[in-house]
């Protein structure tokens, strides 16, 4: 996640964001590191996204009955279905105003 995380921190509207708020992309970085936990790759959830690149987002809080936020529609079209598995979605978007 964290691999993710700084790949997307380079996306040009992120760093436009960043910029706007000077906020270094390796403040963000180093704050991840304080505040999460590492754990292991998790194994294949027994649901599946629609889109592949998300499915490593699902598998991670179906494993660790985590909450997990995203703006993304494949994930949010999973919410009924994760619940199943102590999975709480919620939309990001929802709560970007919290973010800066």
């Amino acid at each position: 996640m964290r691999a993710e995380l700084e790949r997307v921190l380079s996306y040009p509207q992120i760093v436009k964001r960043l910029t706007l708020h000077q906020i270094p992309a390796k403040d963000v970085l180093v704050q991840f590191d304080v505040h999460s936990n590492m754990v292991d790759m998790a194994a294949k959830a027994c649901v599946t996204c629609k889109d592949p690149d998300d499915q490593k987002f699902i598998d991670l809080a179906v494993e660790h009955r985590a909450q997990l936020l995203s703006k993304d529609k494949a994930v949010l079209d999973m919410t009924k279905r994760l619940l199943d598995f102590g999975v709480i979605v919620q939309n990001a978007i929802k709560n970007t105003a919290q973010a800066f």
